[in-house]
């Protein structure tokens, strides 16, 4: 079937057509191309059908690509059980927030469910789920690892980087339904904590102002500070006398607070 010859409507309406997509504001440049190329042709006393007008708007391409929503890997639902002992299960989570002159800053805060101690955080412009395998490689050097990891569905969890680190490993990687951030409440409430006790208490001049701050917090958090749902104990007092050895909570004690002055961690800075 052979195509009708292009009018010279067509030239002309396609030529309006492109002028107008020009100076399209950042707005719905579908709608407002075509409502506004009408109203071109009808102030020039010239008739255009609309129909003509949307088949010239899509062979030019003028149309935006819509992104499509991500969909939720779907799991199944599991109570939130609290563990008997320590580095049984942690769970790990974002936070973000901005230095002083507005760049972005993104922590990965990880906690460990059963004594509530923050683990680490970590503090940078950009984490990836590559990143966030070094972290816990690095955490490895000078502690156990969990038997799992509970996780939302974030990208940097979901990704192949993470589950080939936990399949090589034998960590169970533990994801939480879309959208259900009570099915991990514990980092969800220390996020809590870091943001009313920290980041928004301080303004961060720099990463490296942003990181000592943040990292003197953490140690306060884990070592001085009373948790309500550890009945008013730190959380050294808490594997004590929850029957915890004394030999182990020890080392705990300076594994929390000896670990970072010892460039354990640090290292992972200067990694690719």
């Amino acid at each position: 079937m052979n195509r009708p010859a292009r009018s010279p409507t067509d030239d002309l309406a396609r030529q309006r057509s492109l002028t107008t997509a020009w100076y399209s504001p950042p707005c719905d440049v579908r709608t407002w191309v075509m409502s506004i190329t009408q109203a071109v042709f009808r102030r020039g006393s010239e008739h255009v059908d609309i129909k003509c007008v949307h088949r010239l708007y899509r062979e030019e391409r003028l149309q935006v690509q819509r992104r499509r929503r991500r969909k939720g890997v779907a799991v199944e639902r599991r109570p939130l059980v609290e563990p008997d002992r320590p580095n049984q299960v942690w769970s790990m989570d974002f936070v973000s927030d901005a230095l002083e002159h507005g760049r972005r800053l993104k922590c990965l805060t990880i906690v460990d469910d059963f004594s509530k101690e923050s683990v680490d955080i970590v503090v940078d412009h950009g984490i990836s789920g590559q990143y966030v395998t070094r972290v816990l490689d690095a955490i490895s050097r000078f502690r156990p690892l969990p038997q799992t990891l509970r996780t939302d569905q974030g990208t940097e969890f979901t990704g192949r980087a993470l589950d080939q680190w936990a399949y090589e490993r034998g960590i169970e990687l533990r994801l939480i339904e879309a959208g259900k951030l009570t099915q991990n409440a514990y980092v969800e409430s220390s996020n809590g904590k870091i943001r009313d006790e920290c980041l928004n208490a301080h303004r961060f001049l720099s990463i490296e102002d942003a990181r000592s701050k943040i990292e003197e917090w953490r140690v306060d958090y884990s070592l001085h500070r009373p948790h309500s749902s550890l009945g008013q104990r730190t959380p050294i007092e808490y594997m004590r006398r929850s029957g915890i050895e004394d030999k182990e909570a020890t080392v705990f004690y300076l594994q929390t607070a000896l670990g970072r002055d010892q460039g354990q961690t640090r290292t992972l800075r200067a990694l690719p």
